[in-house]
Protein backbone atom coordinates (compact mmCIF):
# COMPACT_ATOMS: atom_id res chain seq x y z
CA UNK A 1 0.00 0.00 0.00
CA UNK A 2 3.06 2.41 1.00
CA UNK A 3 4.33 2.09 -2.71
CA UNK A 4 1.53 2.69 -4.51
CA UNK A 5 0.63 5.89 -2.34
CA UNK A 6 4.15 6.45 -3.17
CA UNK A 7 4.47 5.99 -6.89
CA UNK A 8 1.04 7.95 -7.39
CA UNK A 9 1.47 11.21 -9.53
CA UNK A 10 -0.81 13.46 -7.35
CA UNK A 11 1.41 12.96 -4.19
CA UNK A 12 4.91 13.19 -5.56
CA UNK A 13 6.60 15.27 -3.50
CA UNK A 14 4.25 15.04 -0.31
CA UNK A 15 5.84 13.30 2.80
CA UNK A 16 4.49 10.24 3.78
CA UNK A 17 3.28 9.89 7.67
CA UNK A 18 2.54 6.69 9.00
CA UNK A 19 0.37 6.45 11.46
CA UNK A 20 0.49 2.85 13.13
CA UNK A 21 -0.30 0.43 16.18
CA UNK A 22 2.60 -2.06 15.63
CA UNK A 23 5.83 -0.47 17.42
CA UNK A 24 8.28 -3.17 16.59
CA UNK A 25 11.48 -2.63 14.94
CA UNK A 26 10.81 -4.55 11.68
CA UNK A 27 7.69 -2.35 10.76
CA UNK A 28 9.35 0.79 11.69
CA UNK A 29 12.31 -0.05 9.59
CA UNK A 30 9.81 -1.58 6.77
CA UNK A 31 8.25 1.88 6.34
CA UNK A 32 11.82 4.04 6.61
CA UNK A 33 13.01 1.89 3.98
CA UNK A 34 10.18 2.59 1.34
CA UNK A 35 10.14 5.97 2.00
CA UNK A 36 7.58 7.11 5.34
CA UNK A 37 8.90 10.80 6.20
CA UNK A 38 7.52 10.10 9.78
CA UNK A 39 6.58 6.77 11.80
CA UNK A 40 4.20 7.63 14.77
CA UNK A 41 2.77 4.91 16.87
CA UNK A 42 -1.12 5.28 18.22
CA UNK A 43 -2.28 6.88 20.70
CA UNK A 44 -0.27 9.63 19.77
CA UNK A 45 -0.57 13.04 21.73
CA UNK A 46 -2.01 15.63 19.62
CA UNK A 47 1.28 17.49 20.46
CA UNK A 48 3.42 15.42 19.13
CA UNK A 49 1.56 15.07 15.71
CA UNK A 50 1.48 18.40 15.30
CA UNK A 51 5.27 18.98 16.03
CA UNK A 52 5.88 16.19 13.51
CA UNK A 53 3.54 18.22 11.22
CA UNK A 54 4.92 21.34 11.94
CA UNK A 55 8.49 19.93 11.07
CA UNK A 56 7.65 18.39 7.80
CA UNK A 57 5.92 21.69 7.25
CA UNK A 58 8.68 23.43 7.73
CA UNK A 59 11.02 21.44 5.65
CA UNK A 60 8.76 21.41 2.83
CA UNK A 61 8.43 25.21 2.67
CA UNK A 62 12.17 26.06 3.03
CA UNK A 63 13.06 29.08 0.74
CA UNK A 64 16.67 27.75 -0.20
CA UNK A 65 15.26 24.56 -1.56
CA UNK A 66 16.29 24.02 -4.97
CA UNK A 67 14.25 21.32 -7.60
CA UNK A 68 18.05 19.28 -7.64
CA UNK A 69 17.92 19.46 -4.12
CA UNK A 70 14.41 18.34 -3.18
CA UNK A 71 15.06 15.27 -5.55
CA UNK A 72 17.99 14.25 -4.05
CA UNK A 73 16.66 14.70 -0.31
CA UNK A 74 13.75 13.39 1.62
CA UNK A 75 12.21 14.80 5.09
CA UNK A 76 12.96 12.11 7.41
CA UNK A 77 11.72 12.49 11.03
CA UNK A 78 13.68 10.22 13.30
CA UNK A 79 15.48 10.67 17.04
CA UNK A 80 18.87 10.45 16.53
CA UNK A 81 22.10 10.13 19.08
CA UNK A 82 25.22 11.98 17.81
CA UNK A 83 28.45 11.08 19.46
CA UNK A 84 31.43 12.98 18.58
CA UNK A 85 34.56 10.83 18.07
CA UNK A 86 37.23 12.90 19.50
CA UNK A 87 35.97 13.25 23.50
CA UNK A 88 32.89 10.46 23.07
CA UNK A 89 30.50 12.79 24.02
CA UNK A 90 26.87 12.22 22.75
CA UNK A 91 23.64 14.08 22.90
CA UNK A 92 20.23 13.29 21.01
CA UNK A 93 18.76 15.07 18.58
CA UNK A 94 16.57 14.83 16.08
CA UNK A 95 16.81 13.65 12.17
CA UNK A 96 15.37 16.35 10.07
CA UNK A 97 16.26 15.58 5.87
CA UNK A 98 18.14 12.76 4.80
CA UNK A 99 19.82 12.14 1.38
CA UNK A 100 22.14 8.67 0.28
CA UNK A 101 24.69 10.60 1.01
CA UNK A 102 24.22 12.77 4.11
CA UNK A 103 21.70 14.10 6.44
CA UNK A 104 20.60 17.18 8.56
CA UNK A 105 20.47 16.70 11.98
CA UNK A 106 19.52 19.15 15.47
CA UNK A 107 21.03 18.61 18.34
CA UNK A 108 20.80 20.94 21.48
CA UNK A 109 24.70 21.56 21.12
CA UNK A 110 26.52 23.76 18.76
CA UNK A 111 29.47 21.16 16.39
CA UNK A 112 32.25 22.64 14.47
CA UNK A 113 32.49 21.87 10.95
CA UNK A 114 35.38 19.07 10.30
CA UNK A 115 34.02 17.35 13.62
CA UNK A 116 34.03 13.42 12.86
CA UNK A 117 30.48 12.10 14.48
CA UNK A 118 28.62 8.98 14.69
CA UNK A 119 25.21 8.70 13.90
CA UNK A 120 23.23 6.64 15.98
CA UNK A 121 19.48 5.52 14.66
CA UNK A 122 16.59 4.98 16.54
CA UNK A 123 13.77 3.11 16.21
CA UNK A 124 10.29 4.24 17.06
CA UNK A 125 10.90 3.84 21.31
CA UNK A 126 14.57 3.41 21.68
CA UNK A 127 18.38 2.79 19.99
CA UNK A 128 18.92 0.44 17.25
CA UNK A 129 22.48 0.92 18.07
CA UNK A 130 23.28 1.16 13.95
CA UNK A 131 25.75 3.71 13.91
CA UNK A 132 26.50 5.71 10.47
CA UNK A 133 29.84 7.64 10.54
CA UNK A 134 29.66 11.18 9.35
CA UNK A 135 31.65 14.48 8.80
CA UNK A 136 30.18 18.00 10.36
CA UNK A 137 30.19 19.85 7.34
CA UNK A 138 28.16 22.83 8.18
CA UNK A 139 26.79 24.61 11.69
CA UNK A 140 23.72 27.11 12.17
CA UNK A 141 22.16 28.09 15.36
CA UNK A 142 18.43 27.27 14.90
CA UNK A 143 15.53 28.38 16.92
CA UNK A 144 14.89 27.90 20.42
CA UNK A 145 18.43 27.60 21.39
CA UNK A 146 18.86 24.43 19.00
CA UNK A 147 21.21 23.54 16.54
CA UNK A 148 21.71 22.19 12.87
CA UNK A 149 24.40 20.15 11.35
CA UNK A 150 24.86 19.23 7.61
CA UNK A 151 26.66 15.76 7.79
CA UNK A 152 28.08 13.86 5.02
CA UNK A 153 28.12 10.09 5.39
CA UNK A 154 31.65 9.12 5.29
CA UNK A 155 33.41 5.69 4.16
CA UNK A 156 31.34 2.70 2.84
CA UNK A 157 28.64 4.26 5.45
CA UNK A 158 27.59 6.18 2.61
CA UNK A 159 26.06 3.20 0.95
CA UNK A 160 24.84 1.29 3.96
CA UNK A 161 22.91 5.04 5.11
CA UNK A 162 21.23 4.57 1.04
CA UNK A 163 19.93 1.63 1.86
CA UNK A 164 18.27 1.78 5.68
CA UNK A 165 17.18 5.23 5.00
CA UNK A 166 14.90 4.41 1.78
CA UNK A 167 16.98 5.28 -1.11
CA UNK A 168 18.05 2.77 -2.73
CA UNK A 169 13.81 1.10 -2.43
CA UNK A 170 12.73 4.61 -3.32
CA UNK A 171 11.03 4.81 -6.80
CA UNK A 172 13.28 7.29 -9.19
Amino acid sequence: MQAALAAHPALQGVPLVILAYDADIDSYSGAIMHGAAAYLVKPIAPDALAEAARRLAGWKSRGDRTERRRSVRRPLLMKVDVELRRDKRRFPGHLMDASGGGCRVEVPEAVAAGELARVILHGHDDSTHVALGAEVRWHVAAPAGAHQLGLRFTGSTAALAGQLLGFAASPP
